[in-house]
């Protein structure tokens, strides 16, 4: 039993090891300082810590994308206001035309009726 404990000792030991190498220990101590510091604490701590390890990891390309997604949202919502505008503006337009034209038709047929 205690060869089987050395033996796991020993193993954990090189893992730590490993991983202190290549400076894993220092990013997680960091990403949960960090996490600690956050005056709100994120809805979602896994992907807070995440984004910490690797900022330009698949979180943050998602939001960033969100984000440029939101911009051509409110772009299109400014163009579809903008085309809505113009074709109420176009339409008044036209009635007001029809309105002249048909007015003008009736004096004319008047016109014409008392000509007659």
């Amino acid at each position: 039993m205690e060869h089987l404990q050395e033996q796991l000792d020993e193993e954990f030991g090189q893992f730590r090891q490993y991983l202190e190498s290549h400076g894993v220990r220092v990013a997680l101590a960091k990403s949960l300082s960090n996490l600690k510091k956050e005056a709100e604490r994120p809805a979602n701590p896994v992907s807070f810590i995440v984004d910490q390890l690797q900022p330009d990891g698949p979180c943050a390309k998602e939001d960033r994308r969100i984000a440029e997604l939101n911009q051509i949202i409110e772009l299109l919502k400014e163009q579809i206001a903008m085309y809505e505008a113009k074709a109420k503006e176009e339409a008044e337009a036209a009635a007001k035309a029809k309105t002249e034209q048909d007015a003008e038709e009736a004096k004319n047929e008047t016109a014409e009726g008392g000509n007659a």
